[in-house]
């Protein structure tokens, strides 16, 4: 379609048409051209280029300065590359052979089937690097791809490594391997192919010294020994037997069970771009959380972990590993976030999360949101099917609670496609929940909810699942009392109270009392108002659940308001912007601080009124949300 261009992403950011060179101007414009290359030729969304270009830091004015930077990307590339608008978001039509990120991935792909044969395309994959990949681009999204990019890289060079041995021609790699040992002193495959080929050339002593180094490294920092592949190398050179063919993972003779340094090591290894906690070191690993923990302070000590404070840990390091070393402990690692992390987002129950209290949960934000989303990459990658969904309901949900709808509603979708096909009910009814929330928010009707909550509502009961049913009344009813229908909210809150009921299931309970007090007091009935919020929020507070908590004292913030008593209203609303903050709920912690200002404005304190409504204002204005600008605009005008 398009002549010769070449969009270099794997170093500084860079592009050529027709030979020349473009001038893609500021960084944030390359960041968002970067972006959308990355995505070959699949729509971003508006909201996922924001925080991939700046991260949770956005500017007010993200969406139009992306808008801004996209209409100036056509201009540049007019008749060499098409910058469309698809739905709220972007695709960059480009032949994927003009990105080198594609080409060293294609590349990469291709030597996978044949090292030895495709060996030139090993080579041509790593000529295609130029530094460190969107050098000069700073936000999470950049830097964990910039991370990922480096270990697939690695793995090319030890591949490539593999075939020129196999090959016989590997005197030149010694200066090489030599110099990847001391940057890498822990990796295994590393250190045996630097035993092969120092052995091959003639250099006995030194690969048995490469060997003695590597066994007392990992013995008195890691409290390991080596694996069975290089111990059996080792055997091998001790007979005489000059190695043949490739190293990399020789098949073992025997199990070897490695000792919890080494599992907690290597854990980390894995996701070696990510800060993790305890809990989930200890659910790679299997090990006892304390024993986890003691672990990790002693390779703290010795430098092999960093300590970011606040119980979290991230290697410094990364260990050779076969597919089979990696399999469990990041299976393990995906299931953890998918299942256990968040099986109970807040008011919403994820399938198989099971009934009745359980484990507390939390909510995806900061280090949590960053590892949430390297779950959901590995397990898309390693096609992990069931997990993929579940992880993709708890990202739309998150989505939902920064106001990113749009992208909540594609979740949803995608999550009901994924349950049709395996026929999963509790997957399904979760996912039309999904779209029946974005839905609302997107189109500020329930006409386009009807079919979801019925078809959900249905499902329930068609497998007598009691407290399915009691969340579509529960939701019916909170969706139904922000549309302005107070008689049919009231009414399904009642029947979500006394199916919840006769179930005993307490978070149903917690949820239509919740919906119920929030009915009752949309139409005026203050007193059984407070008094069903207030039930609901003794079981909030027992699970210390930041979301439903929030969403509670904005209810009581309201009937406060209601009854005259505007400091009251005051301390409600700010212990709901508390909660929402905690769970990166940004659009309510927005809607919260209107109400706080109204209520400040009623005491007299009108600074502090404004300062809540420029908060509010800035960020509708940020995600270019007209109607609640314009809304809060309003507000400020009338305290001149």
């Amino acid at each position: 379609m398009f002549g010769h261009n070449d969009f270099r992403l794997l170093g500084p950011i860079e592009a050529h048409i027709g030979g020349a060179p473009l001038d893609l101007g500021p960084a944030k414009r390359q960041a968002v051209l970067a972006a959308l290359l990355v995505a070959r030729g699949t729509r971003v969304g508006d909201s996922e280029i924001c925080e991939r270009v700046w991260g949770s830091a956005l500017p007010r004015s993200a969406k139009r300065t992306v808008q801004g930077y996209a209409s100036r990307l056509r201009r540049l590339l007019a008749g060499h590359a098409d910058v469309d608008r698809v739905g709220g978001g972007y695709r960059l039509r480009v032949d994927p052979d003009s990105v080198d990120l594609h080409r060293f991935r294609d590349l990469a792909a291709r030597a996978r089937r044949d090292p030895v044969a495709n060996l030139a395309d090993a080579e041509a994959a790593l000529r295609l690097w130029r530094g460190e990949p969107f050098a000069g681009l700073d936000s999470p999204w950049f830097h964990t791809l910039q991370s990922t990019l480096g270990v697939e890289r690695r793995q090319v060079w030890l591949d490539r490594n593999d075939a020129i041995i196999a090959r016989g021609d590997s005197d030149g790699l010694v200066p090489e391997l030599s110099a990847a040992v001391d940057d890498h002193p822990f990796d295994e495959r590393v250190s045996r192919q630097l035993m092969t080929v120092l052995f091959t050339a003639g250099r006995q002593h030194e690969a048995f010294a490469e060997y003695g180094r590597l066994r007392e490294a990992l013995r008195s920092e890691l409290g390991a020994e080596p694996q069975e592949p290089t111990r059996l190398l080792h055997r091998r050179l001790l007979d005489g037997e000059a190695p043949a063919g490739a190293v990399g993972s020789p098949r073992p003779r025997a199990t070897v069970t490695p000792s919890a340094g080494e599992r907690v090591a290597r854990a980390l290894s894995l996701v070696s771009s990510q800060w993790i906690d305890v809990p989930t070191v200890a659910a790679m690993t299997g090990l006892p959380r304390e024993q986890c923990r003691t672990v990790l302070d002693q390779q703290v000590r010795t430098g092999l972990v960093l300590d970011e404070g606040g119980g979290r840990f991230r290697a410094t390091f990364a260990m050779a590993s076969t597919t089979a070393d990696e399999e469990e402990p990041l299976r393990r690692f995906v299931a953890h976030y998918a299942r256990e992390r968040f099986g109970s987002f807040g008011f919403f129950r994820f399938p198989s999360a099971g009934h009745g209290d359980g484990e507390r949960t939390t909510h995806p934000a900061g280090r949590d949101a960053e590892n949430l989303e390297h779950a959901r990459g590995l397990a898309r990658e390693r096609g992990w099917t069931d997990e993929r969904w579940r992880l993709d309901l708890v990202s739309g949900y998150r989505s939902a609670l920064r106001g990113n709808f749009s992208d909540s509603l594609e979740a949803g979708e995608s999550a009901e496609e994924a349950a049709t096909g395996l026929g999963d009910d509790d997957l399904l009814i979760t996912a039309l929940f999904l779209q029946a929330v974005a839905l609302y928010a997107v189109r500020d009707s329930l006409a386009p909810l009807a079919s979801r909550l019925g078809r959900a509502l249905g499902i329930a009961r068609s497998v007598g699942d009691a407290v399915r049913v009691s969340d579509v009344h529960w939701l019916t009813s909170v969706l139904s009392g922000a549309a302005g229908l107070r008689a049919t909210a009231l009414a399904a809150a009642r029947s979500a109270v006394a199916t919840a009921r006769r179930e005993g299931d307490d978070l149903a309970v917690a949820k239509a009392h919740y919906a119920l007090g929030t009915a009752l007091s949309q139409r005026g009935e203050h007193g059984p108002a407070e008094e069903y919020c207030r039930s609901a929020l003794v079981y909030f507070e027992r699970r210390s659940e930041p979301y439903p908590l929030g969403r509670t004292h904005d209810t009581l913030a309201v009937i406060a308001a209601a009854r005259g008593d505007h400091r009251d209203a005051v301390r409600c609303n700010t212990r709901a912007i508390e909660y929402y903050r905690e769970c990166d709920a940004v659009l309510y912690r927005a809607e919260a601080l209107v109400r706080r200002g109204a209520a400040h404005r009623a005491v007299g304190q009108a600074q502090l009124a404004e300062e809540d409504w420029n908060a509010a204002a800035d960020f509708h204005a940020g995600r270019g949300d007209l109607r609640r600008t314009d809304r809060v605009r309003r507000l400020l005008r009338s305290l001149a």
